[in-house]
């Protein structure tokens, strides 16, 4: 585009710039992150997040315990597809 013509000089060539004379900076790997996986959480956790026990599972479906909607007796819509098998 002719827009930018004026406003960007050519870059020089390599061995026409010198050599870097400041100092040379490394991460430290402590501190760097980790670029796989999903990122830790860095939420602070209260008394609130935490779960007093594992609570059972209750069906969606018939609202009694012991088992899910998936595995629900009282689902008609199971019930076909078992028999039909």
């Amino acid at each position: 585009m002719k827009v930018y013509e004026n406003l960007f000089d050519k870059l020089k060539h390599e061995e026409y710039c010198p050599p870097y004379q400041g100092p040379q900076v490394w991460p430290h790997p402590a501190t760097k992150r980790s670029e796989r996986g999903r990122h830790k959480s860095s939420r602070i956790r209260t008394e609130m997040d935490i779960k007093e026990g594992r609570q059972s599972r209750k069906c969606s479906y018939c609202r009694t315990e012991g088992h899910t909607r998936n595995h629900c007796p009282n689902n008609p819509a199971l019930r076909w597809s078992t028999s039909t098998t």
